[in-house]
């Protein structure tokens, strides 16, 4: 999962329906013509003029690159504000041998772009990270998934 993905998770999707516009229900899209609801792209006809096609697009972008990073900054902003203060709960975690491997290399390849971390701080970062996505996404979220996957 990349990072711009797990971003968005913490997005709740506001309308189910790509295409809907306010006034027009759902399953019925400019011209009574019906759309299936996992339909997202539509095909744009010829006859249409060039003006109206480039407006067509609008209900298709995706998100705005200055909005990810505006995204990204919040979500950022948050959890440094939740990491940099200094947790006194003693905690002790079960890790893979892989896991660990994984973590070590993470704080080496920091380290060298002279960025000091620890596992500590990595671990609290993605713990803090899950709670604020469950928090938004509840069942949908990817602690959620992954735990009712864990017990199938």
């Amino acid at each position: 999962m990349t990072f711009s993905e797990l971003l968005n998770l913490d997005q709740v999707p506001t309308q189910s329906n790509p295409l809907h516009r306010p006034g027009v229900p759902d399953k019925v899209h400019k011209g009574g013509e019906s759309h299936p609801a996992v339909k997202q792209h539509t095909t744009v006809d010829a006859t249409i003029p060039s003006k109206q096609k480039s407006m067509s697009s609008r209900h298709h972008d995706t998100t705005n690159p200055r909005q990810q990073d505006s995204r990204a900054f919040t979500t950022v902003k948050r959890l440094r504000q939740a990491v940099k203060r200094i947790g006194k709960e003693a905690a002790t975690h079960r890790f893979t041998p892989q896991e660990k491997a994984d973590l070590a290399q993470i704080i080496y390849q920091q380290g060298r772009k002279g960025i000091k971390t620890s596992e500590n701080e990595i671990v609290r970062i993605a713990v803090n990270w899950l709670i604020a996505e469950h928090r938004a996404r509840d069942k949908q979220s990817v602690l959620a998934q992954t735990l009712k996957a864990l017990r199938d």
